[in-house]
C-alpha cells in the first residue's frame, strides 16, 4: 500500500511539474544582462553600477514639471495638449552611434556618460504597457534597408490592474549598427487566461 501511494505521489509530482511548465514559461521575460535593460515609466534599477546603466535608469521616464512649473524631459519628444502628453505611448526607437548623438538625444539636465562609440551603438526604445505588463524577448534582425525590432509584451493577467497604460523604456548596448529605419513588431501575450 505503501508502494502505491508513493507511486502515485511521484506521478502527481511529475504532472504537476509539467504544468507549471506550460506555454506560460515559453515566454520568458527579458534578462537583464550588462549592455541592457529596462525602464517601466521610471521605475528601473541599474542592472549593473556601471555609469551607463545607473544614468539610464534614472533618466529614461515621461517628462515631469517641478514646483516651478519648468518641464524635464528626457530622450523623447512628446505632444501636448492642454497640459496633457497626448503621444507617450507612441513606439519609437533612437539608434545613436557617437557622443554627439548622445548629446542631441538627451534633453535632460545631467552629464551624460561616456561611452566608446568606435564599435557600439546605443539603442533606445519606448513602447507601453499596464501594470501588469514586462517586457518579454526582444530581438534585432538586418533586413537590408531597415532593421526590425521584434518584442513581446506579457500581460501578467492574475496581477490586479490599474490598468493605467504606461511607457515601457528598453536600451541595449550592441555591436555597431548602420542608421537606417528601425521597424519596431510587436507581440501581446496574455498569461493566466482562463
Amino acid at each position: 500500500m505503501k508502494r502505491a501511494f508513493k507511486t502515485i505521489g511521484i506521478f502527481l509530482s511529475a504532472i504537476l511539474l509539467l504544468a507549471s511548465c506550460s506555454s506560460d514559461d515559453d515566454e520568458p521575460e527579458m534578462k537583464n544582462s550588462a549592455n541592457e535593460g529596462v525602464v517601466y515609466n521610471g521605475h528601473g534599477e541599474a542592472v549593473n553600477s556601471s555609469p551607463l546603466s545607473v544614468f539610464l535608469s534614472e533618466e529614461l521616464r515621461l517628462p515631469y514639471w517641478d514646483v516651478k512649473g519648468l518641464g524635464h524631459y528626457t530622450f523623447f519628444s512628446y505632444k501636448v495638449l492642454d497640459g496633457h502628453i497626448i503621444d507617450y505611448l507612441q513606439d519609437s526607437c533612437i539608434v545613436i552611434n557617437s557622443i554627439e548623438e548622445f548629446r542631441l538625444a538627451y534633453h535632460g539636465t545631467k552629464t551624460i556618460p561616456e561611452i566608446n562609440f568606435t564599435n557600439n551603438t546605443l539603442l533606445i526604445c519606448r513602447t507601453h504597457g499596464s501594470d501588469i505588463s514586462r517586457l518579454g524577448e526582444v530581438g534585432l534582425s538586418d533586413q537590408g534597408d531597415e532593421y526590425e525590432l521584434r518584442y513581446k509584451i506579457l500581460h501578467y493577467l492574475e496581477r490586479t490592474s490599474l490598468c493605467v497604460e504606461w511607457p515601457i523604456y528598453y536600451w541595449r548596448l550592441s555591436p555597431k549598427l548602420q542608421k537606417k529605419p528601425i521597424v519596431m513588431i510587436r507581440k501581446d501575450i496574455h498569461i493566466g487566461e482562463g
